[in-house]
């Protein structure tokens, strides 16, 4: 189904996939099976002189468009899987899948966020005409120009950064394009703030690899050169980050000082208690040599009495026979 799909059939088909895992499940089998015939393979030159030969150009471009987004209704119907949490995972990977075989092009992306999107500001308006939203929930919606819960938008971009995470070369392409489309339809400030603050978050965090970190810098730079205003937040929010690292760098600093301090510290009381050991060592060796010659005099001092008396007892044993005899 075309861009002439009846957005009353999208409504029926949407319900069905929200109420129905069954009938979602095997939906997404579906598309995830017929994602081998692309979008682009339709754009044939036979096709465009046919429309262009025969109709004026504004009916040739609308028909020239519909052969381009013939596959409206299964993006779209994948981006309401994807407000569904059991089946957000599945339908991520089969966007994936279907982007890295060229199944989904810039111009279904395009028309079926721009579409759900003015939706959900019509509603949005004839909620707040018929007064069903309180006093709170309209000043939050006016701060965030129309941003809400049940919106689009969080999960495209959820989908924007599990697509940037891919190794098919296509499909990191393809996230760039994503990011335009939404910089597009999610004009409000609170959406373009959001996107911008994660790409920066995305390109100053550590943890990610120089690949994706270059794909981050290439979409801001894409979106800073196209988007008018944009250049300014962008380097704000580079410039908190600079910031927020310095600080954790000095508080990291601050840390290593103290610790080495510490060590320093242990280290000087080690060897404070190692110089002491060693000075009871010297001691009690100094006493062990002392008591050792003092345990030597004792022996000499014991053999010299024992020789003093064996010879007393010698002479008084011959005085003692002489006069006998």
């Amino acid at each position: 189904m075309g861009p002439s799909v009846s957005p009353r059939v999208l409504d029926v088909v949407r319900s069905t996939v929200c109420s129905q895992m069954d009938v979602a499940k095997a939906l997404l089998r579906d598309i995830d099976t017929d994602c081998e015939c692309s979008e682009p393979d339709m754009e044939l030159p036979t096709t465009n002189i046919l429309f262009e030969g025969h109709v004026g150009g504004a009916v040739a471009e609308q028909l020239n468009l519909a052969a381009a987004c013939w596959r409206v209704a299964d993006v779209d119907i994948l981006v309401e899987m994807l407000t569904i949490p059991s089946l957000r995972t599945e339908a991520q990977q089969v966007f994936e899948r279907a982007i890295a075989k060229g199944a989904f092009g810039e111009h279904s992306v395009v028309m079926v966020l721009e579409r759900r999107h003015a939706q959900r500001l019509i509603m949005d308006s004839r909620c707040n005409l018929n007064g069903l939203q309180s006093a709170e929930a309209s000043l939050v919606g006016s701060k965030n120009n129309l941003m809400s819960d049940n919106d689009d938008f969080p999960v495209v971009l959820g989908l924007a950064e599990v697509l940037a995470l891919s190794r098919d070369v296509r499909v990191r392409e393809f996230v760039s394009t994503l990011y335009a489309v939404m910089f597009k339809v999610y004009c409000a400030d609170g959406y373009r703030e959001r996107m911008l603050r994660g790409l920066v978050e995305h390109v100053t965090n550590n943890a990610h690899t120089p690949a994706d970190v270059e794909l981050g810098i290439d979409i801001l730079t894409f979106l800073v050169r196209e988007e008018e205003g944009t250049a300014r937040p962008v380097l704000c929010m580079m410039h908190e980050a600079v910031e927020l690292a310095n600080a954790d760098r000095a508080t990291l600093y601050q840390r290593l000082r103290a610790s080495e301090e510490e060590i320093t510290l242990a280290r000087t009381e080690r060897q404070g208690e190692i110089n002491n050991l060693t000075k009871e060592k010297l001691t009690l060796s100094q006493k062990n040599i002392e008591a050792e010659n003092a345990q030597a005099r004792l022996k000499v001092s014991s053999l010299s009495l024992f020789t003093v008396y064996t010879m007393s007892s010698s002479a008084s044993h011959d005085l003692i026979f002489s006069c006998e005899g």
